[in-house]
């Protein structure tokens, strides 16, 4: 584990300060949004960047960053920094193109596929982002903060602002019932169940389980 941490903070030493401004002018816009005046980030392939509103936002997010990499959580890899406009280059994991409707999306838990091979890791990586959740009291822990890509999922902080969700339930409740159907039948339920039961079960809410299990698959 030691030797992990220790790469991971040489990596983020590594980090560079690099013009994105020609990145962000060349990409195209990541729909995670209706609201355009949320609409802060851009994709150029193999990368995606973010502008955040503010110096101190920036300085968060790459703290945030810092965290779940050192409790090694999966995460996309910050590849640099551009302090002068608030801009973040990250590595492009779970963005696919949509030919009918013309734009890129983000892949979050909504669109899990189940695969037998990568279930412990999935049920791990739950558990190690709900305990996150718990030691910073990170009420925002949503579906869409979390990728889902090759078979993994990805903590992210690129959909903040959903609101407070009880930490583990989340927020399926404010997902479609369309959504709720396809994750039980990718089995998601049983990957949450045995999350939760590695979790203190004072602390986690079973909420979101239970609107799983109640869905007609």
């Amino acid at each position: 584990m030691r030797s992990i941490i220790s790469f991971v903070t040489n990596h983020i030493k590594r980090i560079e300060n690099e013009n994105l401004q020609p990145f962000w002018d060349s990409g195209e816009s990541l729909n995670i949004s209706k609201d355009k005046s949320k609409d802060v980030i851009r994709i150029i392939l193999p990368v995606v960047i973010k502008r955040l509103k503010s110096l101190d936002a920036l300085e968060k997010n790459i703290s945030y960053y810092k965290k779940v990499r050192e409790l090694n959580i999966r995460t996309p890899k910050i590849l640099s920094i551009y302090k002068k406009a608030f801009m973040i280059k990250s590595e492009a994991i779970g963005i696919e193109y949509d030919e009918k409707e013309k734009h890129f999306f983000s892949n979050t838990l909504v669109n899990f596929k189940y695969n037998s091979d990568k279930e412990n890791d999935n049920v791990c990586f739950l558990v190690q982002a709900m305990n996150y959740a718990l030691d910073n009291s990170w009420n925002d822990l949503f579906s869409a903060n979390i990728l889902f890509n090759d078979g993994y999922l990805y903590l992210i902080d690129y959909v903040p602002g959903r609101g407070k969700h009880k930490i583990g339930d989340l927020g399926i409740g404010c997902i479609t019932e369309e959504q709720r159907v396809d994750l039980k039948n990718q089995k998601f339920d049983i990957i949450l169940e045995k999350a939760l039961k590695r979790s203190p079960k004072d602390k986690v809410s079973y909420d979101g389980l239970n609107l799983l299990r109640k869905v007609n698959s």
